[in-house]
């Protein structure tokens, strides 16, 4: 670690020390910097406390991530090695975008686990669950945990939504973007029909399942594979009432996504 500022202080009895204005904690082995108004440094605890608007930028190969909240807490002791951020937690990056209201990412483990109402974007899918766990390596997501609540929302246009709910939901990427799904237990689904020629909407598409697999070409659902005898019906677009288009606990946050860096100062 390296810790700047435009001031400092330090108290060898206490084994406490303060960073102020134009602070900056730099982290040589993960790529990350942590820039902020205020530090405070606990030896002992081998903790450092960044606040005052701070932001976290971990650079990636292809991209950073940027991400803000009130404060931000590195720990490293007992071999482990923790950023946590907390709260009103927003995060930007070109290819998936987050908020939540405290974050934990543990670099010896790669795992960042998202807590309070979290919500990740990533390509065309907005991914919500009480608890949201997943895996990065080189800042691509591998491997997503969503339990419980777990639903999945693609928007097909300002009326209609793609939905997929479960009791859990492990999500595999590559690049970042969806490669298959499986869904454990309590499975459904809404799909929205469409014409393979005119893309015209003909229909929506209702599943019940209680295991499923479903998998993904470019982002796009190609094929479903049910795992016991599923319960599914189409009706056609046109008899498709308000009430049926939606899944129980359907809530679509779209307006809440970062679109830049600039907007994850914007909760």
């Amino acid at each position: 670690y390296l810790l700047k500022g435009d001031s400092l202080y330090y108290n060898r009895n206490e084994r406490y020390g303060k960073a102020f204005s134009n602070v900056i904690l730099i982290d040589t082995i993960e790529n990350m910097t942590v820039s902020g108004g205020l530090a405070e440094y606990f030896e002992t605890e081998e903790k450092i406390i960044i606040k005052k608007n701070p932001l976290l930028e971990v650079l990636f190969e292809e991209d950073t991530l940027f991400m803000h909240a009130y404060q931000f807490v590195s720990q490293q002791k007992l071999g482990t090695k923790k950023m946590l951020a907390y709260n009103k937690v927003k995060f930007f990056k070109k290819d998936f975008q987050g908020k939540c209201d405290s974050l934990s990412y543990n670099f010896t483990d790669s795992i960042v686990e998202m807590f309070t109402s979290p919500v990740l974007w990533s390509s065309e899918f907005q991914i919500t669950a009480d608890s949201l766990k997943f895996l990065v390596h080189k800042g691509k997501i591998s491997h997503m945990f969503l339990k419980p609540n777990p639903m999945i929302i693609s928007q097909e246009d300002s009326l209609d939504y793609n939905q997929i709910k479960g009791k859990n939901i492990t999500a595999f990427f590559i690049n970042n973007k969806i490669k298959h799904m499986d869904v454990k237990g309590n499975g459904q689904s809404i799909f929205i029909v469409t014409d393979e020629e005119t893309n015209d909407k003909i229909g929506l598409n209702y599943t019940e399942c209680s295991d499923l697999t479903l998998y993904f070409k470019e982002n796009n659902l190609k094929d479903v594979t049910y795992k016991t005898q599923p319960n599914s019906e189409t009706k056609p677009y046109q008899d498709i009432e308000e009430v049926n288009r939606y899944l129980k606990g359907f809530n679509w946050r779209g307006y809440e996504q970062p679109k830049n860096k600039a907007e994850i100062f914007i909760f």
